[in-house]
């Protein structure tokens, strides 16, 4: 354990030295910055207290406590919390980080159970902007429940965030399409997006789980392309647990091995494939 614990306030740089488990203890799971000029180290609440307090009462606490990821992307700022997703400037000038004369970009999610965030996906220096995904659902009320992804994408020089799927012209009807389901089951929650890029094919990959009353996941996996700012949905596949005894609300269904229940839409087509897990390695294999 270090022997030096720097903490600072804005306006009374305190410099402690303890050994005291305690007082580490005291700040766990809490977010620091360092000056690299000084060299104080101070809570995230003061060091970027230019910054933050552009945001209303509910973002400010969800920075200084609920912290999920924390990411610097050349000159921009991305935090992520429990409930929400910010992207702002850090301008550096005199020696201080002063507020920047910026928009405030911030995505509100976890406002109910289909609705989670991806973290972002970010791409080398010849790309000007980073993706992240939330779900959502419409139909909620019958087992007909459709969960699709919302795709964002923010653009770094500009400092804007665009919803770019679905867009203004997307109508229910065409997300029902793609992403209904006719299981007898219904579902629960959403856990977190995962977004992930192929650069062999420069296909993209949204995955997420849905649960249903019994707690059993059913993966969905969306596949599209992204063209001239425009996303085409290539494929929608659901796999589910192979046994329809899982919505029986007794005698849960426990086998490890899994089947695609198929394609959720005719068109864009998919593909049917069969996903084995191995208790004793640990592996997931699809044939």
């Amino acid at each position: 354990m270090p022997k030096k614990l720097i903490i600072t306030t804005v306006d009374n740089p305190t410099i402690l030295q303890t050994n005291d488990p305690s007082l580490y203890l005291a700040y766990k799971n809490k977010m620091f910055f360092r000056d690299v000029i000084t060299g104080i180290v101070s809570p995230l609440s003061s060091a970027l207290n230019k910054i933050t307090t552009k945001y209303n009462t509910d973002v400010q606490t969800e920075i200084y406590n609920n912290v999920v990821s924390f990411n610097i992307l050349y000159d921009v700022i991305i935090i992520q919390t429990t409930n929400y997703i910010i992207f702002d400037k850090i301008v550096y000038t005199n020696g201080s980080i002063v507020s920047p004369n910026t928009q405030n970009n911030v995505i509100r999610y976890n406002q109910n159970s289909y609705n989670n965030c991806s973290m972002p996906l970010f791409f080398g220096i010849d790309r000007d902007y980073c993706f992240f995904v939330s779900t959502s659902a419409i139909n909620v009320d019958n087992n007909a429940i459709s969960i699709y992804p919302q795709i964002y994408r923010y653009t770094i020089s500009k400092n804007v965030i665009d919803k770019i799927y679905p867009t203004n012209t997307t109508t229910a009807a065409a997300l029902t399409g793609l992403f209904s389901h006719t299981l007898p089951v219904h579902f629960n929650y959403v856990g977190r997006p995962v977004l992930t890029h192929n650069t062999r094919n420069n296909k993209y990959a949204i995955n997420y789980i849905a649960y249903d009353q019994n707690n059993i996941a059913y993966i969905y996996s969306v596949i599209f392309d992204y063209y001239d700012n425009t996303i085409a949905i290539n494929k929608v596949n659901m796999h589910t647990p192979g046994s329809k005894s899982i919505i029986k609300t007794y005698n849960i269904y426990d086998s490890p091995n899994f089947t695609s229940y198929g394609i959720l839409s005719s068109s864009p087509t998919g593909f049917a494939s069969t996903i084995s897990f191995n208790q004793t390695q640990g592996t997931i294999t699809i044939l």
